[in-house]
């Protein structure tokens, strides 16, 4: 009926604003399938002729082909993936598919409306693109050399800007690769296609000669005899140990350990305790409950503020997630002891409790700054970037981290 009433191209989205259930298919967020409305302008295509466009999730060249060679649609529409990376048709066109910055659905501001600036975790330049336009008239006009310490988003985002500039950069990282919390977090299931972000940091670092020292960490004495005009700091977060008996036991771990191990330093446990509720929490207790354990998660607060540092889209998927894999979700509890079996909790009204499980993970965490009080003073251009100046998301550690590499 559409076509013969003259519609020149059929656009295949689906769901409305309006409900929790069709808002996450209006506006799709990570853990979303990737193109699931290509069924739907498959079907479509086969009994108009009109051109038919599909959206919703496609976000790599190779899955965009896919659809056109199979004939589910003459076009493909890809909205965010422009919004991360505004020259992706160019350098799939060109073969640049390593310089492709992804998308990875994180949600974090990119549906910002009612005049809110659009904003995207990995490219600060969204909205300001004549201010951060990089090229030759941007170059610094006396190059540095500028020392960054941590290898985590924050990190590298500084990193390719200061060399973009012209600066002399070297990077130093603790760990044996680059990539810090986007790096765990590609570990969960759920968020799997972060890695898909991180890798094109990871490439710049090689594409813009910046000197990448994996494993080795720094102290003040190391900064001293490193030739450097700059110190950025982007040392990131550490694990939070609550002050309470029993954390020093053998069964205690904490998220940032069962990650990085892929769930070894838990692999005998049948039950496992999460401590502590924000999204390191959450995302490890699909990650541990992907490994086909008994997860228990305990937070001090409300369950509504679980994954409340999560978009809200996001949240609810990971929510239901949880929810499908058995999780257990005990809130409005403070931790007062852990024992060889479990662990001690008080509700708000002091009446203790026991949770047995075979491992404790400590899921809290704060700012690591101890290199900054060490240098303060002494470095004449020193600045901090990203989680240790506060525990945050992805979007304020490259943001800041963009902003200050343009300042040196």
């Amino acid at each position: 009926k559409l076509e013969g009433a003259g519609v020149d191209a059929l656009n295949i989205t689906s769901g409305c604003p309006w409900t929790p259930e069709a808002y996450r298919y209006a506006m799709p967020p990570v853990g979303t399938p990737f193109g699931y409305n290509v069924p739907y302008s498959a079907a479509i295509k086969k009994i108009v002729n009109v051109p038919v466009i599909v959206c919703g999730r496609i976000k790599s060249p190779e899955l965009a082909e896919k659809i056109l060679a199979e004939g589910s649609a003459d076009l493909v529409a890809m909205g965010r993936v422009h919004i991360a990376d505004p020259e992706f048709s160019n350098k799939v066109k060109e073969g640049r598919l390593d310089e492709i910055r992804y998308c990875i659905g994180c949600f974090q501001e990119c549906e910002a409306d009612f005049g809110v600036r659009v904003k995207c975790s990995l490219n600060a330049s969204v909205g300001k693109e004549r201010e951060y336009a990089l090229n030759a008239s941007t170059k610094a006009e006396t190059p540095k050399n500028v020392l960054i310490v941590g290898g985590g988003p924050a990190g590298m985002e500084a990193a390719r800007v200061a060399a973009l500039r012209g600066h002399e950069v070297t990077l130093y990282e603790r760990n044996s690769e680059l990539g810090g919390q986007m790096l765990l977090q590609s570990y969960v299931p759920f968020k799997a296609e972060t890695i898909d972000g991180l890798n094109f940091f990871v490439n710049q670092m090689s594409k813009l000669g910046v000197k990448v020292e994996l494993g080795k960490e720094l102290n003040a004495n190391l900064v001293d005899a490193i030739n450097h005009d700059v110190v950025i700091l982007a040392t990131g977060v550490k694990p939070q140990i609550p002050s309470i008996p029993g954390t020093n036991k053998a069964n205690v771990t904490t998220a940032w350990n069962v990650l990085q191990t892929k769930g070894k330093v838990i692999e005998s446990s049948n039950t496992v305790i999460i401590v502590g509720g924000e999204s390191v929490g959450a995302e490890t207790a699909e990650f541990v409950s992907e490994l086909g354990k008994k997860v228990i998660l305990v937070d001090a607060r409300p369950k509504i503020a679980i994954a409340a540092d999560l978009a809200p889209s996001v949240r609810m998927l990971l929510m239901e997630k949880l929810e499908k894999k058995g999780v257990e979700i005990l809130t409005g509890l403070n931790i007062t002891e852990i024992t060889d079996t479990g662990i001690i909790a008080a509700d708000s009204a002091g009446k203790t409790q026991t949770i047995n499980g075979d491992s404790v993970v400590i899921s809290l965490r704060q700012s690591e700054n101890t290199l900054k009080s060490q240098l303060d003073g002494k470095v004449k251009e020193l600045y901090s970037i990203g989680d240790c100046l506060a525990p945050r998301r992805v979007l304020e550690a490259v943001h800041e981290a963009s902003f200050i590499s343009r300042q040196i």
